[in-house]
């Protein structure tokens, strides 16, 4: 696997494009994409549980 000099385009052997590379880098990047997502909605959802469940404070004046 080579880099062309001038725009950095991942090449193969035989002077392609290297799809191969650019597929495995989507992957990653959903893959780390789908991984912050899913942990803000899970932070989300024990913010919200713990909203459920927490007394709601009452304010007192001084």
């Amino acid at each position: 696997m080579k880099n062309t000099n001038d725009i950095n385009i991942v090449m193969n052997a035989w002077g392609e494009v290297d799809v191969a590379y650019y597929e495995a880098l989507a992957r990653k990047m959903r893959a780390e994409a789908m991984a912050e997502l899913t942990t803000k909605a899970f932070k989300a959802v024990v913010q919200r549980i713990r909203q459920l469940f927490t007394p709601a404070r009452v304010a007192t004046s001084a």
